[in-house]
């Protein structure tokens, strides 16, 4: 199996156009990965939806970030609250619904902090007299990850959180490596997303999304239309 970095689908998308397109267009592969992260993220969101409230693991990224205090107003003295400085865009899809998977604060996501779409319901769930002490509970507030509990150890512990989610830029994510790291998407969407920045961005028509040939070309049925 073809290992389907950033890299080779851009460089794929290339090589399929460049035999049609006029010797003087100029293609810049920043381009064309910029293109293609844009079309994954509107895949992502269709997918998404389709098997909500699932996520298709083949989107998902996880990133570590890091935390810091916040002060909150002192109508809530008993809950305190951390915020993350370092986290990378999440993709929202219906109805601004965060694509998250899950929230730790352990190797392995063996212990979840619950998230909130909702950031002003935060408060309120925390300061709610049905969850116990050791509950922990976040949301998104100026792009940033906000958790709060009445724990002020196990809050004030937390100086590195785990976040599992689909990110608008995979390569916002700190380890990601676009030569070598699988990009993140369902590999039976690969062919389509090609085809589609193919199709959008160059007006080539893809006679197959699968090809009728087992290998890295794609199969062209007609002259583009710019």
């Amino acid at each position: 199996m073809i290992v389907q970095t950033l890299d080779k689908i851009g460089y794929s998308i290339i090589d399929t156009v460049r035999p049609i397109l006029k010797r003087t267009d100029f293609i810049d592969i920043r381009d064309v990965t910029e293109w293609v992260k844009e079309e994954r993220n509107f895949l992502a969101k269709q997918q998404i939806d389709k098997n909500s409230p699932f996520i298709p693991k083949g989107f998902l990224q996880s990133e570590k970030v890091t935390t810091t205090p916040l002060k909150i107003f002192n109508k809530y003295p008993d809950i305190n609250v951390i915020t993350t400085q370092n986290l990378p865009k999440i993709l929202s899809y219906s109805k601004g619904t965060y694509a998250i998977d899950s929230i730790s604060y352990k190797d392995f996501f063996v212990d979840k902090i619950h998230f909130i779409d909702n950031s002003n319901s935060l408060l309120n769930y925390v300061n709610s007299d049905r969850f116990d002490k050791q509950s922990l509970y976040s949301t998104i507030i100026n792009g940033e990850l906000v958790i709060a509990g009445k724990d002020s150890i196990l809050v004030r512990g937390l100086q590195e959180v785990y976040v599992k989610a689909v990110y608008t830029d995979p390569e916002s994510i700190s380890t990601f490596n676009v030569k070598t790291d699988i990009f993140p998407i369902e590999e039976s969407l690969i062919s389509l997303l090609e085809n589609k920045v193919i199709k959008e961005r160059y007006g080539i028509q893809i006679s197959n999304y699968y090809d009728s040939i087992n290998n890295e070309k794609h199969d062209l049925t007609n002259s583009p239309t710019k």
